[in-house]
């Protein structure tokens, strides 16, 4: 396996962590924003009874993931579109126009979206009246926290192009905490609405926290209505729609998987648990080499071109299936009785058994889900929009078929995202490396084994 021959550059805002360093502060970070959002579903499961309301809840809620991942996905699209910055103020001129022009973008986004939080409750809840106040009430607290959310990631990605990552991290995991807190005590008072209300509160105040950050470098956010009729702002937009396109579709796969659920009352919910189970799992393998070694894959790609993109894939696949793998194989083993510990008295046996179940077919397409984010990665990297664009929409289309042909339970609609995912990921490393797939597949599969033998025998040698 060859290691990607990258030089750490100096970064233009003075001296920053190492490589090393930063993936472990990074991870550290992911970590903590999982066990806020952890906390964040426990609170849920404890404080408010499963039924309509909570459906309800967490169907508008599936609305604003697919929104707020926007925002997140940015944190790491954006940053081939700063390109390599090799000066303070190269890092002021584009980071302040492409912040301001996609706060504009989440300005839109966020008041258009609550524009038709009405309607979007009716559907939610097929006009349930008591559910639709609750959808209607949670779409419109969240729908405005999307576009924050949106502005917020234009500012990560400029401090992770810079290497920053600390920095946009801390931030989050800041704004996280205060949000599970407000979450907690609104709970208790107004019931499920309480947990959008802090989430609101989370996204004002990580906005709020990075813009005024990142003002101190001299970058100004001032967007401006009359980009609007500017060619090069709907370019923009075309380029952040497909930079984000492919992680987005992912978390459209999950709101059609919910949209497909007839199992009855509670169904949702325990999707939703268990997609974050396992997404739990996914946020500490590949995320944190994905941000870390963003830049220094756009650096390698503008000298050695495709091969460059192989090379990513050997080198750090290794690193997420010595975490994924085993965490994934653990849920299968082991996860029934601590989700039946932490669930159970709130869910029911029956339901905490259930969950189970989902979680371990759902960590199915968590491991295909890893080899697609690092394939988004290079997409996004090689400013292949179009190709980005494509494969978001043909895994779009995959799911949708897949789901209304064998979804409607909780563990048939877990097995169709499933194949999806193994599906649109295969989609997507052909789009990459074309006849080359098969070597690539086998090699990926190659430097995973070591982690997948590991997995399997430590059981084996506990019993």
């Amino acid at each position: 396996m060859n290691r990607p021959d990258v030089t750490e550059s100096k970064p233009p805002l003075g001296s920053a962590p190492s490589r090393s360093t930063n993936s472990v502060l990074v991870g550290a970070g992911l970590f903590m924003m999982s066990l806020v959002s952890a906390g964040q579903a426990l609170l849920v499961v404890f404080i408010v009874d499963k039924g309509l309301a909570t459906d309800a809840f967490f169907g508008a809620y599936s609305v604003y993931v697919p929104l707020a991942s926007l925002g997140i996905a940015l944190r790491t699209s954006l940053v081939p579109l700063l390109g390599r910055v090799e000066s303070a103020a190269m890092f002021r001129t584009r980071a302040s126009e492409l912040i301001s022009r996609v706060a504009l973008l989440g300005t839109l986004v966020g008041c258009g979206a609550l524009a038709a939080s009405w309607f979007l409750s009716g559907l939610l809840t097929d006009g349930h009246s008591h559910g639709r106040g609750v959808a209607w009430a949670t779409l419109a607290l969240l729908m405005p926290a999307a576009g924050l959310q949106i502005a917020a990631g234009a500012i990560a990605a400029a401090l992770n192009s810079v290497r920053r990552f600390s920095v946009a991290i801390g931030c989050y995991v800041a704004a996280g905490t205060v949000a599970l807190g407000v979450s907690a005590a609104m709970l208790t008072v107004i019931g499920i609405v309480g947990a959008a209300v802090g989430l609101a509160l989370g996204a004002a105040l990580l906005w709020g926290a990075l813009a005024a950050y990142i003002k101190r470098f001299g970058v100004l956010i001032k967007p401006r209505l009359r980009w609007l009729r500017d060619r090069e702002q709907w370019v923009l937009t075309w380029r952040l729609v497909a930079g984000v396109a492919l992680s987005a579709s992912q978390q459209i796969a999950l709101v059609i998987a919910l949209t497909s659920l007839s199992a009855g009352a509670g169904a949702v919910t325990l999707y939703a648990y268990a997609y974050f189970v396992v997404g739990l799992l996914l946020n500490l393998s590949v995320l944190p080499v994905a941000v870390v070694t963003l830049p220094d894959l756009i650096d390698e790609l503008s000298r050695s071109g495709a091969p460059a993109a192989r090379r990513y894939l050997s080198f750090v696949t290794p690193y997420v299936a010595a975490v994924l793998i085993p965490a994934l194989l653990g849920v299968v083993l082991f996860g029934e009785p601590i989700l039946r510990l932490v669930f159970a008295s709130a869910l029911g046996t029956d339901d905490a058994a259930a969950l189970h179940e989902t979680s371990s077919v759902l960590g199915i397409a968590m491991g295909f889900a890893s080899i697609f984010a690092l394939g988004s990665a290079v997409i996004a990297s090689q400013r292949r929009w179009s190709i980005a664009v494509l494969v978001a929409c043909l895994s779009v289309a995959i799911n949708m078929s897949l789901q209304a042909r064998f979804g409607g339970e909780l563990t048939t609609s877990a097995f169709a995202q499933a194949a999806s995912t193994a599906l649109v990921t295969l989609l997507l490393l052909g789009a990459i490396f074309g006849r080359q797939t098969p070597r690539v597949v086998m090699n990926v599969a190659r430097v995973s084994s070591p982690a997948a033998l590991f997995a399997s025998v430590t059981p084996s040698v506990n019993r």
